[in-house]
């Protein structure tokens, strides 16, 4: 089961005791069994980013997610901004952070912020996409499962790669003390 995302009359309220957001989806990536998010209705904010430290994402036809607390001058803070480029590229992760547009299923699907489009009951769907992962799984070894951990987690992160040959290099470059 999913949030929704947080509830903005709620923001500037004191923090109510519980474990951290942060500390959770820390653990859920550490988790050493796969992780699926069932996304039956709207993720938005905190529900995308916890959406985002499963291993694997299938939604509801309907079921639109996003990053909308940039519409209220606030950024992700649960670690969208770093999952979502590792997982669709930096390009497109950029377009949808400073939108804060809804991303409806099928254009998730497409970007790859979704896995699969479920076509019945959520629960069941998603039941029946982890029994496909599994043996998926044990035709390949535990490559299946490791393939999105390891993009999810940052281990291979071929976007950013290219982002640091093309920005990083340059500014750190213009940051160093010339010699004369």
């Amino acid at each position: 089961m999913l949030i929704a995302g947080a509830d903005i009359s709620e923001f500037g309220a004191a923090a109510s005791a519980g474990p951290d957001l942060n500390q959770v989806l820390r653990d859920m990536e550490a988790c050493e069994k796969p992780v699926i998010a069932a996304i039956n209705g709207t993720a938005f904010g905190g529900g995308l980013e916890v959406a985002l430290c499963c291993d694997y994402r299938i939604a509801a036809p309907t079921a639109p997610v996003g990053l909308p607390e940039v519409k209220l001058g606030l950024l992700p803070g649960a670690g969208g901004t770093q999952r979502l480029p590792r997982l669709i590229g930096a390009e497109a992760s950029v377009q949808a952070i400073i939108s804060g547009d809804p991303i409806m299923s099928p254009d998730a699907l497409t970007m790859g912020i979704i896995d699969r489009i479920g076509s019945g009951d959520i629960v069941e769907d998603a039941i029946a996409y982890a029994a496909e992962i599994i043996e998926a799984g044990a035709a390949a070894g535990a490559f299946a499962i490791s393939k999105t951990r390891s993009s999810r987690t940052g281990a291979t992160m071929p976007c950013l790669k290219s982002l640091k040959r093309t920005w990083v290099v340059p500014i750190v470059a213009s940051l160093r003390p010339r010699r004369s």
